[in-house]
């Protein structure tokens, strides 16, 4: 199958790349031919592997042209050349298919709202109705989307992670603080970081300085970053924020924690989650992360509501129970993780595609 992703990728941090980078090795190990293409320049001074750019239609028409693709996979929605780029594979008759990615939740669809809903009326609905399927990541994500009511035909394709077969046991020694861990943007919005901050600031009052520390990994930009650094020194007895961390340095920021939240107002499908749960940290997440359920059901964790006092509560309920049963918790994330091996997905997805491909 000869399959291409299109995406709008600036910078390797971007949630998607990671995604699409580990995805297309997969497919490509299983032998199939497959294509990465960002639809807007990068911002690296370095190319992305694994990337080209098509910033206009007459690069795609020759792209297309070469290629042949059987099956086009769009990564997101609003990018003006995918709009121009899927007129001409309709007329090129090759189908495509549009993943969101969290894109159009209704928390997100909220943000713009006035500028998404004439996009939408005049350009966009007619995109995302000749998509052949609308992919998800989930269930709550299909279920908490406003796409559905645009194009109903949808297919489920989850993100992955690298399961590690390193792994070894943490265990809680003496007077060993409980470390939790965020790992992911510092977007105040998206991700309730303002919320998160005042629920430490109650574990702080409660007097929870001696039992427990936050750190915080990620990049950030503009005013959002400038508050969280403000707000965070304020807290610098029970928590630390250390900038973006990757590769080897990330594992070893995993493998020396004991607890991961994400207190998201909206999510697709969390890659911090995974990458914890892969290393058999169980997570204290929202519902609103779509992870709730499938953390409830394996017992790899813990859902607070989006509300400090609810995800104080919840981080204290979390360490109590993690303390008393550590061994057990990290089993369980661990076999949890097991069923997101980015073999396992990219198998999933070559499933999809092909019930797609002109035959």
């Amino acid at each position: 199958m000869r399959i291409l992703h299109i995406s709008t990728i600036t910078i390797a941090s971007n949630g998607i790349y990671s995604v699409l980078a580990a995805l297309m090795q997969q497919q490509i190990q299983l032998g199939h031919n497959v294509q990465l293409v960002s639809a807007i320049h990068s911002k690296n001074e370095k190319p992305l592997p694994f990337i080209n750019e098509i910033t206009d239609i007459k690069q795609f028409k020759i792209l297309i042209n070469n290629f042949c693709p059987d099956i086009v996979v769009f990564h997101s929605v609003y990018a003006w050349s995918y709009l121009l780029f899927a007129n001409y594979l309709n007329k090129c008759n090759i189908p495509y298919l549009i993943q969101l990615h969290g894109a159009l939740s209704y928390e997100n669809y909220k943000k713009g709202y006035v500028k998404k809903w004439i996009a939408n009326l005049f350009f966009y609905n007619s995109f995302i109705k000749k998509a052949r399927s609308i992919v998800y990541l989930n269930e709550s994500e299909y279920n908490n989307a406003i796409v559905k009511n645009i194009n109903p035909i949808f297919d489920i394709i989850p993100n992955g992670c690298n399961f590690h077969d390193s792994f070894l046991l943490r265990e809680i020694v003496g007077n060993d603080k409980i470390e939790i861990l965020y790992l992911g943007r510092i977007c105040i919005h998206h991700k309730a970081l303002d919320i998160l901050l005042h629920a430490i600031e109650l574990l702080k009052q409660r007097g929870f300085e001696n039992k427990v520390h936050f750190s915080f990994y990620g990049s950030g930009d503009g005013n959002d970053l400038i508050w969280f650094k403000s707000q965070i020194q304020t807290l610098s007895t029970i928590a630390d924020f250390y900038g973006p961390v990757y590769g080897k340095e990330k594992n070893v920021v995993f493998h020396y924690s004991n607890l991961f939240v994400l207190t998201s107002r909206y999510e697709g499908m969390p890659m911090g989650v995974l990458e914890a749960l892969s290393f058999g940290i169980p997570c204290i997440v929202t519902p609103q992360t779509n992870m709730g359920d499938i953390i409830c059901t394996n017992n790899a964790g813990w859902v607070v509501s989006l509300d400090e006092k609810h995800i104080a509560n919840g981080i204290i309920q979390a360490i109590n129970e993690y303390v008393l049963n550590s061994e057990s918790y990290q089993i369980k994330c661990r076999v949890l993780a097991k069923q997101f091996d980015w073999q396992n997905i990219a198998k999933i997805s070559l499933s999809v595609y092909s019930k797609y491909v002109i035959k």
